[in-house]
């Protein structure tokens, strides 16, 4: 399992950019992310570069909640994949 969050974030905010009134500002980094769902950010950041040996469910759950009550449509598979023997997403490689 690898955790891709950092880069579904890159992805989300070039989306907002080339829309035509593009908002990235809506797109928010991993502090503001951790702020906003009361998790501390070292949390998140260990999170997002894959530094935790488990994935806590609640967690998981909180991150996509969060981003999904900000109009975004995430996923589980948005934030983690599964890589052994599968090709990765565009955006998950070099995770």
């Amino acid at each position: 399992m690898k955790v891709i969050l950092k880069q579904y974030l890159d992805v989300l905010r070039a989306k907002e950019l080339l829309a035509p009134n593009g908002k990235p500002e809506q797109v928010p980094n991993l502090s503001e992310l951790a702020d906003s769902v009361g998790l501390a950010r070292v949390t998140v950041s260990r999170f997002a570069n894959n530094k935790n040996h488990q994935i806590p469910v609640d967690l998981v759950d909180t991150i996509i909640g969060e981003l999904r009550d900000r109009g975004f449509d995430t996923k589980l598979h948005d934030i983690i994949i599964y890589d052994e023997g599968k090709e990765l997403p565009a955006y998950a490689v070099g995770a």
